[in-house]
């Protein structure tokens, strides 16, 4: 989507009121754009509110696939995760039960164009690190 499609669609940058399922997030929701398309979106939001959101993702992209696994706090608790992933030509929708902390979920696009920069710089990063 083009920056233009996305004020048409959902109103003016920032999407200050953004809401899926209506659900807000934490944090005004994030967008990044590269040459006019979008190329991140980052929607953080209550981790109480993960399956409302789960059901609307799934419902728009019934081919979402998530896997269930465990996590453990520092002070033993333990928290049923999930986190759900669709790949296409363009890039990765991933949603997240916990991210940072049992209290934020998160819904995030990235694409492949996008992730392959983030990588890239990842690595050169472990590199110096590496030779210091």
């Amino acid at each position: 989507m083009t920056k233009t499609e996305i004020e048409k669609k959902f109103g003016a940058l920032p999407l200050n009121n953004f809401t899926i399922a209506n659900v807000s997030g934490k944090f005004p929701v994030r967008l990044a754009f590269h040459e006019g398309k979008l190329d991140e979106l980052m929607f953080f939001f209550s981790s109480n509110s993960f399956n409302d959101v789960r059901q609307a993702v799934i419902s728009k992209y019934p081919e979402l696939k998530c896997t269930n696994s465990t996590v453990t706090s520092p002070t033993g608790a333990k928290y049923k995760q999930v986190n759900c992933k669709l790949e296409d030509q363009l890039g990765t929708l991933r949603l997240d039960r916990f991210v940072r902390d049992i209290d934020t979920s998160a819904l995030i696009l990235i694409s492949h164009r996008l992730f392959q920069e983030l990588e890239n710089k990842r690595k050169e990063k472990q590199k110096d690190n590496l030779n210091k």
